[in-house]
């Protein structure tokens, strides 16, 4: 099991189009991100969402500066 299943604090997935506005970027860059491998995603059922501390990850890693 990963450490997301063994942690005590509640998570709030986000829809695409939440991630979507988190990034300023659009639903289907989004998907485009997740589809390359760059951006993690959960599958709930049909659904795709998206842990924050995983935006903050792809954010920290994709820094220009």
């Amino acid at each position: 099991m990963s450490d997301h299943s063994q942690s005590s604090k509640p998570v709030r997935l986000l829809t695409p189009q939440e991630t979507a506005a988190f990034l300023s970027v659009s639903v289907r860059t989004v998907q485009r991100l997740v589809s390359a491998g760059d951006l993690h995603a959960v599958r709930i059922s049909k659904s795709m969402r998206f842990r924050m501390d995983d935006l903050l990850h792809f954010v920290d890693r994709n820094d220009w500066s």
